[in-house]
């Protein structure tokens, strides 16, 4: 489906700041929805593009997003297409160590808007408990809960040595979870590298360096010509 006009149309309205942080966009290319701040399109791996954002970004343009691609002839139904957290909120919370889960699962935590049977597709993988013990060393029960445990056991400095092993673990899972997917799979790396980086200063030390890691700033590209929603 082509949007490559949307994201070239700058006439369209503009609202607030997007709240999807650049630093989960590392290391992929992109480039902004104009008029819709927070969403991005980036590569799908199969054929065409997708699009990045936070949750409640996602929610707050699906709508008009569908409604865009309709008069530009790109007939989709809205309740085929659903929001994915790209690292899933009870794994999420397992590496909370500032204890932010309620206000990142909605506002910061990148998500991909996907179809429906791809969605149930990783829920299937990841909402197991025989994926949990791929990567936990414990399973608490509630994932606020997990979150909250998560803080305390990072202001404790005699559990350091172990929680840079979760993130390992998490890192692999969803490396694994997303192996056909190099943009997913960069999404996923760039929020577990942000919590390696939060462990780090709480140690005062280097823990985890990912080596394959970009340094600088999200690279943007030009608005692409075509842009398609891809299943």
């Amino acid at each position: 489906m082509d949007a490559g006009p949307l994201l070239l149309d700058h006439s369209l309205p503009r609202a607030r700041a997007p709240m999807l942080p650049n630093r989960y966009l590392l290391g992929i290319d992109w480039a902004p929805w104009a008029g819709k701040p927070g969403i991005y399109a980036v590569r799908h791996y199969r054929a065409g593009w997708r699009y990045l954002c936070s949750y409640r970004d996602g929610q707050r343009w699906k709508g008009s997003i569908f409604e865009a691609l309709r008069r530009h002839g790109q007939a989709e139904r809205p309740g085929d297409w659903e929001l994915h957290h790209v690292v899933e909120g009870q794994h999420y919370a397992d590496i909370d160590f500032s204890g932010r889960l309620a206000v990142a699962y909605r506002e910061e935590l990148p998500c991909v808007l996907i179809h429906k049977q791809e969605h149930i597709a990783y829920n299937q993988l990841l909402h197991i408990n025989e994926t949990d013990e791929m990567f936990r060393d414990a399973l608490p029960a509630e994932t606020a809960e997990r979150s909250r445990a998560a803080a305390a056991e990072a202001r404790n400095r005699t559990n350091h040595p172990r929680l840079p092993e979760r993130l390992r673990n998490l890192d692999a899972l969803y490396q694994h979870a997303s192996a056909r997917d190099s943009v997913l799979q960069r999404v996923a790396r760039n929020a577990i590298q942000h919590h390696l980086a939060r462990l780090r200063e709480r140690v005062g030390g280097k823990v985890i360096q990912d080596a394959g890691a970009r340094r600088g700033g999200p690279r943007r590209r030009s608005p692409p010509l075509a842009a398609r929603l891809g299943r």
